[in-house]
């Protein structure tokens, strides 16, 4: 796979450990493609790099209702899934296997969102894995809201063939007003099979539902004769796991380390003037 061919919409690093390749664009400062034994585990699309990779959502993830953030009895404009991954992003550090971004309050964020911060995030490459520590730093002097989430695209060569591990046993439909719904009730998500609590689930159709008590650091991503993915979340930043795809016929699988719609405004995580709030996910084979 020629690692050159991925474009985005800021400049490109590409991070190289052993065979092991991935591709940065500091537009979002997000991951493009994470390469492994010449398989692009993430899906990719040059005429809609926004719907690609693993966007970072911050200080939101999903919609808002009525699309604000209710901060101090005002309302400010915001977007599904935040600001960070329509921003372009200052590439501050980097190394052969490592590079670290940050993005801090301008003119336009301040609008959006009246703190000054420091959003910073950093790629760590190793040998079938990559880590993505976030640290969200408040240096408002009051304290900051946030509510994150990681949205990464995983590749399917077969849209029919990919399941799931997890503990949950119920997900919130997004698709029948973010109503409860139980996975044994679901015609999205069927469980194929149990052991020890842990759920094997089978993705169908469309789903956009959001499960609390995933309860798994680490969940394995089946994808039929592709290699099988592990994505570690940290359930101090991410209090769900979101399942999505825009069609039954999607190329891609999103499991989301995510938090509950609207959060931003109902149940907020509080950083403190001064403090700092760090998360880390991983993915590897």
């Amino acid at each position: 796979m020629d690692i050159k061919s991925f474009k985005g919409i800021g400049e490109v690093t590409v991070l190289q450990y052993g065979s092991s390749a991935a591709v940065i664009d500091s537009f979002g400062a997000k991951c493009l493609a994470l390469v492994i034994d010449d398989e692009n585990l993430l899906f990719y699309d040059e005429e809609d790099i926004g719907h690609s990779g693993s966007p970072l959502c911050f200080p939101s993830f999903g919609p808002l209702k009525n699309n604000e953030f209710l901060f101090d009895g005002k309302a400010y404009p915001m977007k599904q899934h935040g600001f960070v991954r329509d921003n372009e992003c200052t590439k501050v550090s980097s190394t052969e296997s490592e590079a670290t971004y940050e993005l801090k309050q301008n003119e336009d964020s301040l609008k959006r969102f009246p703190f000054n911060f420091t959003f910073t995030v950093t790629y760590t490459l190793s040998e079938n894995d990559l880590k993505i520590n976030t640290k969200m730093t408040n240096q408002s002097n009051q304290p900051m809201p946030v509510l994150p989430g990681i949205h990464p695209y995983f590749a399917l060569e077969n849209p029919d063939n990919v399941q799931f591990t997890t503990k949950a046993s119920q997900a919130y439909n997004n698709l029948n007003k973010y109503e409860a719904e139980s996975l044994d009730e679901s015609d999205y998500l069927k469980i194929i099979a149990e052991k020890d609590g842990i759920k094997t689930v089978k993705v169908c159709r469309n789903p956009d539902h959001h499960m609390p008590n995933h309860g798994l650091e680490t969940m394995e991503i089946l994808r039929g004769n592709q290699k099988s993915i592990k994505l570690k979340t940290d359930f101090a930043s991410f209090k769900l796991m979101t399942v999505w795809r825009k069609s039954a016929d999607s190329k891609f699988i999103c499991l989301e380390p995510a938090n509950i719609q609207n959060g931003l405004n109902t149940s907020p995580i509080i950083i403190n003037t001064g403090e700092s709030m760090n998360s880390v996910i991983a993915i590897s084979v």
